[in-house]
């Protein structure tokens, strides 16, 4: 059990340490390519969390998985950040000086680095690979496309690593966002009487019903609400039925939304 003290960040330390002295790097690296041998050294954390027998659920445990992982492999704080479709730009001026653009303005992030020894190490994560961790330098500016996926980095790099470096992230492409979905105009009562009809009318030949003659669509129309009604076992009042025939050559002459959706698949 975790003992009472010992807060969520406290036993994530504790795994992260025990972690790195477990891993054989070398042994690592050797695998064949790095989603492999992510999903090995995963199996080595979750069974790290599992010796611990800490009273988490089963989403904790998991979060507790992939923070480890993003300290020790990945890119720390920064990778909620890089995650959230809605962030457009990220500045990191400093450990604890990280700006992001969701709109038109940059706004203070409330995520922050645990050191600038940390910044360091991810800036290697970064401009390295797996297997070739990259060889931090001194006063020059760095510039990756898809570093990382989706971003364009340019990191400037001070003429001692006493200083912090700075790194300016861009997404590249906008993540598409599907569009809100319209609000049906027509109840669904009527919009299912509507359909019938259109499929009527696809039947009987009629392709272009602005068109048609209008006591061949009014007696079509008059079929079709019967047969629906009919179908319904529905007893309804006259104004009701002459309602819908009038609904159903207003739509024919002037299609809505909810005709135009109806229609739009159909040859």
């Amino acid at each position: 059990m975790r003992p009472p003290g010992r807060t969520w960040t406290d036993l994530k330390v504790y795994l992260q340490a025990r972690f790195v002295r477990l891993v054989d790097w070398n042994k690592a690296r050797s695998l064949d390519d790095r989603q492999t041998a992510e999903r090995a050294l995963r199996e080595i954390v979750e069974r790290l969390v599992d010796e611990e027998n800490v009273l988490i659920n089963l989403m904790e445990r998991e979060r507790l998985v992939d923070e480890v992982l993003d300290e020790v492999l990945g890119f720390g704080p920064l990778h909620a950040l890089l995650a959230d479709n809605k962030v457009q730009e990220i500045r990191v001026e400093g450990p604890d000086q990280i700006h992001v653009r969701c709109g038109e303005y940059f706004t203070a992030s409330e995520i922050c680095l645990r050191s600038l020894e940390q910044l360091y190490v991810i800036c290697g994560r970064l401009l390295g690979t797996f297997d070739r961790p990259f060889e931090l330098a001194t006063n020059c500016v760095v510039e990756r496309t898809e570093t990382p996926p989706n971003f364009f980095l340019t990191a400037h790099f001070p003429a001692s690593q006493q200083q912090s470096p700075r790194l300016h992230f861009r997404r590249l492409r906008p993540t598409f966002v599907p569009p809100p979905l319209r609000e049906p105009r027509l109840p669904v009562r009527d919009r299912r009487v509507l359909l019938h009809f259109l499929n009527t009318c696809q039947t009987a030949g009629i392709k272009n019903l602005c068109q048609a003659e209008e006591p061949k669509l009014r007696a079509l129309a008059e079929q079709v609400v019967g047969e629906f009604l009919a179908k319904e076992d529905a007893t309804v009042a006259a104004d009701e039925r002459d309602r819908l025939v009038a609904l159903l050559l207003y739509e024919a002459r002037e299609p809505g939304d909810d005709a135009a959706d109806q229609t739009q698949d159909k040859p």
